[in-house]
């Protein structure tokens, strides 16, 4: 895996996790929280749901920030600074 991305130190695919279930379980309840139909949907979540939902928000949100920065640097540069 390394050779193909350039990486090091890795002993598995960085995107092996999208392959499990309970990912998949938590990534669809974060769309009902989006949606805010999480509680009718699944009543009360548990803390462990509410956690991965959690770490999803915030790696999504760092993400968007940091692509956003990288678009104000871009238009900073076209616009000669």
């Amino acid at each position: 895996m390394g050779r193909v991305c350039g990486a090091t130190g890795l002993t598995t695919c960085p995107y092996a996790a999208l392959r499990e279930k309970w990912v998949h379980d938590a990534a669809q309840a974060r769309d009902w929280w989006k949606e805010g139909q999480l509680q009718l949907r699944l009543g009360h979540p548990t803390l462990a749901l509410m956690q991965a939902i959690d770490a999803m928000n915030a790696g999504t949100n760092g993400r968007a920030r940091l692509e956003s920065e990288r678009l104000k640097a871009k238009q900073g540069k076209r616009n000669g600074g």
